[in-house]
């Protein structure tokens, strides 16, 4: 048994996919990836991008390093 303090519940139905733990220098890291079957899928066949369902994107990589995309 592993203590896991959590910042969001588990869905009641999901199931448990992937589990990835990495040591970080102020502790432990655990990384959950579900498969709830009660959320449909998600189709994006006939989506065509345009401005208005489109998002722009800006992330710090590492340090000084930056990703601006859109």
């Amino acid at each position: 048994m592993i203590k896991v303090r959590t910042h969001r519940t588990i869905p009641e139905l999901a199931q448990i996919k992937q589990v990835s733990l990495t040591k970080k220098t102020d502790g432990w890291l655990i990384n959950l990836s579900l498969e709830d079957k009660s959320i449909p899928e998600l189709k994006t066949d006939n989506i065509q991008p345009t401005w208005e369902n489109s998002i722009g994107l800006d992330a710090v990589l590492d340090k000084d390093i930056y990703l601006a995309t859109s």
